[in-house]
């Protein structure tokens, strides 16, 4: 029942899917941003290095 709901709402992306939340959409988006804000004022480091503050993907 659960997989099925899930798959209904991928074609409607404005609402959050059910399974995992009201709010698990708008929380990806936030951290999405805040990663970003944290890679434009983190310190430059070499790419071999990934900073801490980028989760070192």
């Amino acid at each position: 029942m659960e997989c099925v709901v899930s798959v209904v709402s991928v074609g409607r992306r404005r609402r959050p899917e059910p399974v995992r939340g009201a709010g698990a959409e708008r929380s990806d988006w936030l951290q999405g941003r805040l990663r970003e804000r944290d890679l434009l004022f983190a310190p430059r480091t070499p790419p071999a290095e990934p900073s801490p503050a980028a989760g070192g993907d």
